[in-house]
This record gives structure tokens, sequence and C-alpha cells, in this order.
């Protein structure tokens, strides 16, 4: 996923060190670097990706393993689902 100004792959020790000295310096909560990955995922079903693109871009042998981590967090989620319910039904009653 990085590689160093050489162009040769970094391993994950340094890039985890790197982005937490970066955190430190910056202010910002110190993060696993494996917790971007799961606001990657939920940020994609947030902005209303299929879930299939997720399951592609995080390397999950099965859609229901990307719905099952990253769907449960969001209650934005929820709220649009119940929205478009109720936009539904009104529009089933005019």
């Amino acid at each position: 996923m990085f590689c160093s100004t050489q162009g040769t792959p970094v391993c994950r020790a340094t890039s985890c060190d790197s982005s937490s000295a970066w955190c430190g310096t910056s202010g910002l909560p110190e993060i696993r670097f494996h917790d971007l990955r799961h606001t990657h995922g939920t940020m994609l079903l947030e902005a209303g990706e299929p879930a299939k693109i997720g399951q592609d871009r995080l390397g999950h042998a099965q859609v229901t393993t990307t719905l099952d981590t990253y769907s449960h967090v969001s209650a934005d989620l929820q709220d649009r689902a119940s929205a478009a319910v109720e936009s539904f039904l009104k529009g089933a009653s005019e």
C-alpha cells in the first residue's frame, strides 16, 4: 500500500510507526492503521455505495461479511431506510 522514496514496499511496522508519529505531532488521537479500513467500509455504505463495491474494495469473500461488519455501525443508515419507507408510503397513498 505504501512505498519508500525509492519505490520499494514499506513494511507494516514502518507505516504504523509513521502514522503514530504523524498523529502525535498533529494533535490527532492515535488510531490503529486497521481503523482506517473500518472507517472506509462504513463510509462507503453511508455514501450509498453498493455493498458489492465495498466487498470488492475490502477483499471480502462474501458480501454478507461486508454487510455484517459495517452496516450495523451507522444510525444514519437506519434513518435513511425509515425515510425511504415513509416516502414510498406517502407516494402510494396519493
